[in-house]
């Protein structure tokens, strides 16, 4: 094997780690029989079921007890995934992720770079040192077909229902339902990406009781982010399916502009 191609083999490698979508469409059967090694790891020593065809990158940080993904589903380098995990069909966990706790996500959940779901937290009450106290898990259900993105943060608690999209950077601290577009910090409704009250066609939440619709807030431009301060046009966002696997932010690094306009 000569130098250039030990150096095509390493940036390969890193391509899949990053670009993990191509995995699917474009794994060598070496890769797969490495994947299919690392898998039989994480079986083993951290609760792993995989649902299907699927992929987590080694340079994924996978300490969990309970970890189960569902078909076509992957992790990018970089993602921290601790305790008790499961998605459904077709998720993308960005590079950078970092979820802990109890998360449940349904299908077709993208999970843009740096975002991270926190299923737990942890005791402060004023006369106990605060690291000494225990934590509480209430967890994290997130619907189908739901958009979060980059650098978001959503708190143990929140339920989101189907068909939502989180700005980039928002710090989502309760639950809101079907179609909502939410953003800032803490995150407040925006607008609908659907009319009050239109079902999901995906089945509704898994688990948890659908969260009561908020009313909208007043938008305040120095709480949310400049990209998420305006609604501007009435048009859909477009769906990560419309250019699968052409660039990250087409898997999950969503943009708070694009989630708006």
């Amino acid at each position: 094997m000569t130098d250039y191609d030990r150096k095509y083999r390493r940036w390969r490698k890193g391509r899949l780690d990053c670009l993990a979508w191509d995995y699917f469409a474009q794994a060598t059967p070496e890769e797969r029989r490495q994947q299919g090694l690392f898998q039989k790891v994480l079986k083993k020593h951290a609760g792993a079921r995989f649902d299907g065809d699927c992929f987590v990158s080694e340079k994924a940080e996978i300490y969990t007890d309970r970890l189960v993904l569902g078909p076509k589903s992957f992790v990018c380098g970089g993602a921290i995934i601790r305790h008790n995990f499961e998605a459904g069909e077709d998720c993308c966990i960005g590079s950078y992720c970092h979820i802990a706790g109890k998360v449940k996500l349904g299908s077709f959940v993208m999970m843009g770079g740096g975002s991270c779901i926190f299923g737990f937290n942890h005791g402060m009450e004023p006369d106990s040192i605060m690291g000494k106290q225990p934590c509480h898990e209430e967890g994290v259900v997130i619907g189908n077909d739901c958009w979060i993105g980059a650098n978001a943060t959503i708190v143990d608690g929140v339920t989101l229902g189907d068909h939502c999209i989180v700005a980039a950077g928002a710090v989502v601290t309760r639950s809101f339902p079907d179609w909502s577009v939410i953003g800032g910090v803490p995150a407040r409704l925006i607008k609908r990406r659907r009319p009050e009250g239109t079902p999901s066609f995906m089945g509704g939440s898994p688990e948890k009781k659908e969260p009561a619709d908020p009313a909208p807030e007043p938008t305040d431009s120095a709480d949310i982010p400049v990209e998420v301060a305006g609604e501007g046009s009435e048009e859909e966002p477009g769906g990560a399916d419309e250019n699968p696997g052409s660039s990250v932010s087409d898997r999950g690094d969503l943009s708070a502009e694009e989630a708006t306009d």
